[in-house]
C-alpha cells in the first residue's frame, strides 16, 4: 500500500480528515519516515512507543505509523477537552494532561502550523 493509500485508508477508518492527517505529518516529521524525536518520537507522525502497543520499529514503518497516529487523533478528538475547530491537536502533541491546562489552544504555535498547513 502507498503512503497515500494508508493516509486516506487509515484517515477514513478513523474519521478523521486525510488533510488533517497530513498536516500532522508535515508538521511532525516533515514527512521523513525515520524521523526520530528528542523525546523518542518514532516516524512520520512521531509517536512515542512506550504509549503504544506497537515496537519502535514497527512504528518505523509508515502504514503502522499512520494506522496507530491516527487512532490517536480519534481518541483525542473524543476525549481532549478542547473541541471546536480542531483544537484536539493540542492534545495529540501535549498529552491530556498538559493540554488540559492551556486555556487558549487556538494561540498554539502547533495549532497553528496544523491548521496552516491543512489543504482545503
Amino acid at each position: 500500500m502507498t503512503l497515500l493509500s494508508c493516509i486516506y485508508f487509515y484517515s477514513f477508518l478513523n474519521g478523521i480528515s486525510p488533510s488533517l492527517t497530513s498536516a500532522v505529518i508535515s508538521v511532525e516529521s516533515s514527512g521523513n519516515p525515520f524521523a526520530l524525536g528528542s523525546a523518542k518520537e518514532v516516524g512520520l507522525m512521531q509517536i512515542k512507543p512506550q504509549f503504544v502497543p506497537e515496537s519502535a520499529l514497527q512504528l518505523g514503518q509508515s502504514c503502522t505509523n499512520v494506522m496507530r497516529g491516527t487512532s490517536i487523533l480519534k481518541e483525542m478528538r473524543i476525549r481532549c477537552k478542547h473541541t471546536v475547530d480542531k483544537t484536539f491537536l493540542i492534545c495529540y502533541n501535549l498529552g491530556r494532561a498538559r493540554a488540559a491546562k492551556i486555556k487558549q489552544p487556538k494561540n498554539q504555535s502547533y495549532y497553528k502550523k496544523v491548521i496552516a498547513k491543512m489543504e482545503y
